[in-house]
């Protein structure tokens, strides 16, 4: 196998807090000296850089503060800090935040002359190389951070992705991934495998679980109905073979009651009559809602997952 360029994401704000923990501070040691970015949990576009996307530094909107004057607009982004698609400002799942100034960008010198055709903020692919390894140290929401900027980036095909989690996990247990220092040897010397990306309508990504609770009105996969009424929860996994695997959770008394019902599809539509609580690879919305779409991206997401010779 080539050796892909590598690069390496600790999501902790530093190595005495990741090293905090037993089982990252393996994982870090397992890396065997390689140099590690430590970016924070549920990173965003900051991380861009260390994945080989560059934005043009010169074609800001006319709101856009010269460098030095702290807050600005980015991407195109209101001035009040929220997205016009109703985003996250930076690509976080999960939260919103002010627009800051972009750290990606920089003076503009040396930037491609096809760059000044492109829009305000327009992320510009730089050097693409045949493959680019990307491991991630943190939790399965700091994967689906990582792996959203990915996708925004248009970087999916380009980009070997592995995990090296401090616990068992929803993404651990689906794709049969080991912890700490197993998992850092995997994740550096492993096969890529396509595995099934899903996203939801509301900007983000899913990689391990999600959960909403509680719901009440019409559950569809696909074109089949799967729940009219209440339930006291919904979970909704990646499937490998169809995109989503949808669960209706029952109330059971010492064993009795109705039991789960499952099935998979393309996709899952949920309405509810009372507004639900959606976690989402373990990070709650900010805000209950009533309706949320998942469904399966036309792309896979390239994991280490592959044993090792």
């Amino acid at each position: 196998m080539t050796t892909p360029d590598l690069v390496v994401l600790c999501c902790r704000p530093d190595r005495a807090a990741a090293e905090a923990d037993p089982v990252t501070r393996d994982g870090l040691a397992a890396l065997g000296g390689r140099p590690v970015q430590f970016v924070g949990a549920r990173p965003g576009k900051e991380i861009d850089p260390a994945l080989g996307v560059v934005r043009d530094a010169r074609r800001r909107g006319p709101a856009a503060a010269t460098p030095g004057t702290g807050a600005q607009p980015a991407d195109g982004q209101p001035a009040d800090g929220q997205p016009a698609d109703g985003q996250p400002a930076d690509g976080r799942p999960g939260e919103h935040r002010d627009a800051t100034r972009d750290p990606a960008a920089g003076t503009g010198e040396g930037v491609p002359p096809a760059v000044a055709d492109q829009p305000a903020g327009t992320p510009v692919l730089g050097r693409r190389p045949a493959d680019r390894r990307v491991v991630v140290l943190g939790d399965d929401a700091d994967l689906a951070a990582v792996v959203l900027r990915l996708l925004r980036a248009d970087l999916l095909g380009s980009h070997q992705v592995g995990y090296v989690a401090g616990r068992r996990s929803p993404v651990t247990a689906l794709h049969s991934l080991p912890i700490g220092a197993a998992a850092a040897r995997l994740a550096l010397d492993g096969e890529p495998d396509l595995v099934t990306l899903v996203r939801d309508d509301n900007g983000g990504v899913l990689v391990g679980r999600a959960e909403l609770s509680p719901v009440d009105g019409p559950v569809y996969v696909d074109e089949h109905l799967l729940l009219r009424g209440r339930a006291p929860g919904l979970v909704v996994d990646p499937d490998q073979e169809r995109g989503v695997e949808v669960t209706v959770l029952h109330r059971q008394v010492l064993g009795i009651g109705r039991r789960p019902r499952t099935r998979t599809g393309r996709a899952v539509q949920i309405a509810s009559r009372v507004p639900m609580t959606v976690v989402s690879d373990g990070v709650p919305r900010s805000r209950p809602t009533d309706r949320w779409t998942l469904y399966r991206h036309t792309a896979p997401l390239r994991l280490v997952r592959g044993l090792l010779e």
